[in-house]
């Protein structure tokens, strides 16, 4: 994989002087006809360099504001008016499904992130709840209680933690997207395999105590099937904390930003920045997280010089949140396109 992205990393880069690509996806967010042209040289450079091809019935290009139809109509104009497009024509066509079709004024998925409608992302993270909850269903067939509770706490039990690391803990939570199913599922399976479902019997106050014994961490006498809700807060903290101090330290940060300034988060006004802030002063007041020491950032490569001070929601606060809580209460038409790689034999 290594060798694969170094390889193409160079093609991204003579097309796009400003998007996002991982292996062979890749995002760019501009103006719809500036989407479609990047879209068309990627198409020309990928088969030149490397005899790629850019898969356009994978490609998504996502239209906000628009109906459907008329979001068709504008890329169709585009499209036919300019002969350096012609070779896009196939992103009109229509599929029986219609998540499969290239145009969207709803959403779409990239790198497993919806990015859409509060709607369209519920209804991802919804889909994706409903999987896990059938799917621990089926690990009942595991005789050994030992290897059955591994499998639930490490490897099911943490299938959400993408989307959590990606998705503000508001969004998560909110009862449309269905994690409070996941929780109850999976402790459920591991007091219904542990007791050879006696717990089945329990009443609601024994259920209640025994699921909330469950989440517990380790050294406070549970079993550590920590909530969705819980260690969502701390994914999303993590890495929105830990990306924002990696983007203060690059020489272009503004081109990304685009709007207030990093140094100063009172200045934020995007949606990710502002969830930051929220789930920073959510630490803050209702888990009784304190500061961290203000650390200085090392030295840019670049300049030699060192970037500003990180301030308070840059820095990681020295708790995250815990089970605790859980005891007390249980128009200029603006596009985004993804677009994804193959060779010619890939399907």
């Amino acid at each position: 994989m290594l060798r694969f992205c170094a390889t193409i990393h160079p093609v991204w880069a003579r097309v796009m002087a400003r998007a996002l690509a991982f292996a062979d996806d890749g995002f760019v967010r501009a103006s719809l006809a500036e989407c479609l042209h990047i879209l068309a040289e990627l198409k020309v450079a990928f088969k030149e360099d490397t005899k790629l091809d850019i898969c356009l019935p994978k490609c998504k290009i996502y239209i906000n504001g628009l109906t459907l139809a008329d979001a068709r109509e504008e890329v169709h104009q585009i499209v036919e008016a300019d002969p350096a497009l012609f070779g896009l024509k196939d992103i009109i066509t229509t599929n029986d499904d219609p998540a499969k079709n290239v145009v969207q004024v709803d959403g779409m998925v990239c790198v497993g992130v919806p990015i859409g409608s509060p709607e369209f992302v519920q209804a991802f993270v919804a889909e994706k709840s409903k999987a896990m909850v059938e799917d621990v269903k089926k690990l009942q067939l595991l005789t050994d209680p030992g290897v059955h509770f591994k499998l639930v706490s490490y490897c099911h039990n943490t299938r959400l933690s993408h989307l959590s690391r990606t998705l503000p803990p508001t969004t998560m939570a909110n009862p449309a997207c269905g994690i409070q199913t996941v929780d109850y599922a999976v402790v459920n399976e591991v007091l219904a395999k542990g007791t050879d479902n006696r717990s089945a019997l329990w009443g609601r106050v024994a259920m209640n105590w025994h699921r909330m014994t469950a989440q517990l961490p380790h050294h406070e006498g549970g079993m550590g099937l920590t909530p969705q809700r819980a260690s969502g807060i701390a994914a999303f903290y993590s890495a929105s904390s830990t990306f924002v101090g990696w983007l203060a330290r690059r020489p272009h940060r503004l081109q990304w930003l685009r709007q207030g300034e990093l140094a100063d988060p009172g200045t934020w006004l995007t949606g990710p920045l502002l969830e930051l802030t929220h789930t920073h002063q959510t630490l803050l007041q209702d888990y009784k997280c304190v500061e961290a020491a203000p650390m200085l950032a090392s030295p840019t490569p670049t300049t030699g010089h060192s970037a500003p001070l990180l301030p308070s929601p840059f820095r990681r606060s020295t708790c995250l949140p815990r089970n605790t809580n859980f005891r007390k209460k249980r128009s200029e038409l603006a596009a985004s396109c993804r677009c994804s790689v193959a060779s010619p034999g890939r399907s």
